[in-house]
């Protein structure tokens, strides 16, 4: 069973399966049964055994119960049905007699807990834990020592990697935004200015403002926690790193800014498949619901280029293009 949504969070159960043990009790080796369960010592709330093939997933076993052939007199309490023992030191689940030979069935039954939701991602689930619980079972005869059963000790989670296999788990949503055709395509119109007007390359923001346009990128319908790092590239010289993009005028181009920042915006290699550049990169988020919006304003300003002057500005129309790859960080 799964919780619901795609959302998870510390606590949550995302799958649970039951197993169980059986032992032949003959009559002869003792009319009392002692059985006993160990676990380990954790260091998270939910009293589950962390699991080294999926970080962030831990497993609570639970006693839950047990049946017999014939009737058992509980000699003192036994553990309720749903006591945890994956998390307990030795303690006992039943101490019972009787006066004939009988079948024993313990049963045991597993959640599989979100314990750290920062690193929980789901999938398949890679069981690889062994002897991290225990359960001991043994004869006692009159006033003897109890003597332990044939394969008296049973690790219950072992049926995890045997009959019953674990399912593919849930898996969290992954970040996501949706974007706008209005949004990915987009015609920024920067006013006319007079050649003299195009500061120079290093000049400060501020003294650049002639002609500026403005412009958003907005995501909608974002999953929560979403975060967005946006990088640019330069369409006429994409390989190349700097900061500012290259148009039709050969002194001329375009500078980009974000928000309130002062420093212009670094353009480079695009990011591809596993890589991503180190410059940096304006984000934006993270969405605090479900369905949020993550929206961000940028300037755009001439530029006059490096070892250009103002004589080389030619007047006349430009055009400058831009490609920006969103990145979910």
């Amino acid at each position: 069973m799964a919780p619901s949504g795609t959302v998870f969070k510390n606590g949550d159960i995302v799958g649970r399966t039951s197993a169980y043990a059986e032992y032949y009790m003959p009559i002869a080796h003792g009319e009392t049964v002692d059985v006993y369960a160990s676990g380990q010592i954790v260091d998270n709330a939910y009293q589950a055994v962390p699991l080294s093939g999926m970080p962030g997933l831990g497993l609570v076993v639970r006693w839950a119960g047990y049946a017999s052939t014939v009737s058992l007199t509980p000699i003192g309490p036994s553990a309720p049905q749903g006591t945890i023992i994956s998390s307990s030191p030795w303690i006992s689940v039943l101490r019972a007699r009787t006066t004939a030979s009988y079948t024993l069935a313990q049963f045991y039954s597993f959640e599989l807990v979100v314990i750290d939701d920062k690193v929980y991602k789901g999938g398949k689930l890679t069981f690889t834990e062994a002897n991290k619980v225990l359960v001991m079972t043994a004869n006692q005869k009159g006033t003897a020592n109890a003597q332990l059963c044939i394969n008296g000790f049973v690790d219950p989670m072992a049926a995890l990697t045997g009959t019953v296999q674990v399912p593919e788990l849930p898996k969290p949503a992954l970040p996501s935004c949706k974007f706008s055709t209005s949004t990915l395509t987009q015609n920024v119109v920067l006013g006319p200015v007079d050649p003299g007007q195009i500061v120079p390359a290093g000049a400060s923001r501020s003294s650049g403002a002639a002609g500026q346009a403005h412009f958003l990128i907005e995501g909608t319908g974002c999953t929560k926690d979403t975060k967005l790092n946006i990088y640019f590239t330069d369409t006429r010289d994409s390989a190349t790193n700097k900061n500012y993009l290259l148009s039709s005028n050969p002194a001329v181009g375009i500078r980009l800014f974000h928000r309130g920042e002062s420093d212009p915006l670094p353009f480079g290699p695009a990011p591809s498949g596993s890589w991503v550049p180190s410059r940096y990169a304006p984000s934006v988020g993270p969405a605090l619901t479900d369905g949020a919006v993550l929206s961000t304003g940028f300037t755009a300003q001439y530029v006059r280029l490096p070892n250009k002057t103002e004589s080389d500005v030619r007047p006349g129309p430009l055009e400058a293009a831009a490609t920006f790859v969103i990145v979910y960080p």
